[in-house]
């Protein structure tokens, strides 16, 4: 272990949280209708979603889906919201969309997930409050869908606020705080490079403690599209 941290302070200008400050001002200034053209929203409900095109007509870029088999399914959103009533059956009969939301944020630390209902119970409504990003009621009015949609969609698309929940997501897993130091210094690399973040860890794996940890998060960062999509903002700003 000495060894990994000794060559983690020879890293030549290693990456902090603080670079991202520096630079996320240049997506964010961005106009709402903008970044909502950019950002893919995925609604998952086994009802026909009332709002749909109201919100499309206000440009954003939404898909709904009955159900999903898979979570590959979800795979090109950066953004999903989820009923939690009549979703997820096919992975937790009996929490449904409860446990579809705990799959996603497993999966895909980088997406936004927005939980909403209408028929849950309490409990569920409850859990759901504390484990997805955001909660709406399904009659809410369509200014609380905007408001809260163009807040998820600066969260996906702010790198700080991004970094965070990956870093959330790798202490929650276990990943020692060496590790998140590290996958920090590489996940700021990868967005001024070239160079996916899945092929910059992989070649850096030896220095990680425990490479095995990190590995299931960077695939969910690989696949999650976010990351991608902040590189493309900043490489238009520059």
């Amino acid at each position: 272990m000495i060894t990994k941290l000794f060559n983690f302070y020879i890293i030549k200008n290693p990456h902090s949280i603080d670079d991202l400050e520096k630079i996320k001002k240049s997506i964010l200034i961005k106009l709402p209708h903008e970044l909502r053209k950019l950002t893919k929203i995925l609604v998952i409900d086994d009802k026909p979603f009332t709002p749909l095109e109201n919100l499309t007509s206000q440009d954003y870029r939404i898909n709904w889906l009955p159900d999903v088999h898979g979570l590959d399914e979800c795979q090109e959103y950066n953004i999903i919201l989820v009923d939690l009533k009549g979703t997820g059956k096919r992975f937790d009969a009996r929490e449904q969309g409860l446990h579809l939301i705990r799959e996603l944020k497993r999966r895909y630390p980088d997406k936004s997930i927005i939980a909403y209902s209408a028929g849950a119970s309490a409990d569920i409504v409850e859990q759901a409050k504390l484990e997805a990003d955001e909660f709406l009621s399904k009659d809410a009015r369509i200014e609380e869908w905007v408001q809260v949609l163009d807040a998820s969609i600066k969260s996906v698309l702010d790198p700080v606020e991004n970094w965070k929940k990956i870093r959330d997501r790798a202490i929650i897993t276990g990943v020692s705080l060496f590790d998140c130091a590290l996958l920090e210094h590489f996940y700021i690399k990868s967005l001024n490079s070239k160079i996916s973040i899945i092929k910059i860890v992989e070649s850096e794996k030896n220095n990680f403690i425990n490479y095995n940890k990190i590995k299931p998060i960077v695939e969910g960062l690989a696949y999650g599209g976010a990351i991608e999509l902040i590189k493309s903002l900043l490489l238009k700003a520059f």
